[in-house]
């Protein structure tokens, strides 16, 4: 039965969430899904019960919501996750794209390596990406949401609602040919982004609006 779900949305640098799960939890009890395993498939054709180790109590990964209501309607866990402002979002994915090799991008059949800024953002897949996957979910039915900008003191403020004895070491990872890319963003684009996203836009500032109420100790 599982008793805590991590959606994944977007990297948050350094260990990852599961990791920290995983160091709070151990590894027999907690199991990260990799979404490529029912990618191309519909919610309703995907029984998440087939792909999840039986003694799995603590589940993440890029698992839109859609996919997991299912098992959150008979389970009933607590539901974590972390948003980030999406503006910033979106520019940072892209170069998270640029910093794939080339193998991968084609895999995906689109070649990010070779697209600028402004063509990445139009591309109707790679906007509103957070509505996206929290489709379907009340805010308020969350257990917690992070931020990325204040992650260090929302990891405190989680560990802190679930009673961890302590908080694993996070250690920063940093790519250095990640960061080597320019990132020289106009005011124009930054406007563009935010036109195409208004949803995730909607979203971020309702969730901050909510933040105190959603993380507060039960």
């Amino acid at each position: 039965m599982l008793e805590l779900i991590f959606i994944h949305i977007h990297k948050t640098g350094g260990k990852s969430m599961s990791q920290v799960f995983e160091d709070v939890y151990g590894k027999s009890s907690t199991f990260r899904l990799n979404q490529n395993v029912f990618r191309g498939l519909k919610p309703s054709e995907v029984n998440l019960r087939t792909l999840i180790p039986g003694r799995t109590n603590v589940l993440s990964g890029h698992l839109p919501y859609p996919y997991l209501q299912q098992i959150v309607k008979e389970d009933r866990p607590k539901l974590v996750t972390w948003l980030r402002d999406p503006v910033e979002r979106v520019i940072s994915n892209y170069y998270w794209r640029l910093s794939l090799d080339r193998s991968k991008a084609a895999e995906e059949g689109i070649a990010y390596t070779d697209m600028t800024l402004d063509e990445y953002i139009h591309i109707p897949k790679n906007q509103n990406r957070m509505s996206t996957f929290l489709e379907g979910l009340v805010l308020t039915d969350l257990f917690f949401i992070g931020f990325l900008e204040s992650h260090d003191q929302d990891m405190e403020a989680l560990a802190q609602k679930l009673n961890w004895l302590s908080l694993p070491r996070i250690h920063t990872n940093i790519n250095p040919a990640f960061n080597k890319e320019p990132r020289i963003i106009t005011a124009e684009i930054r406007e563009e982004i935010k036109r195409l996203n208004q949803q995730d836009l909607e979203l971020f500032q309702e969730a901050i609006s909510l933040k105190d109420i959603i993380n507060k100790e039960v």
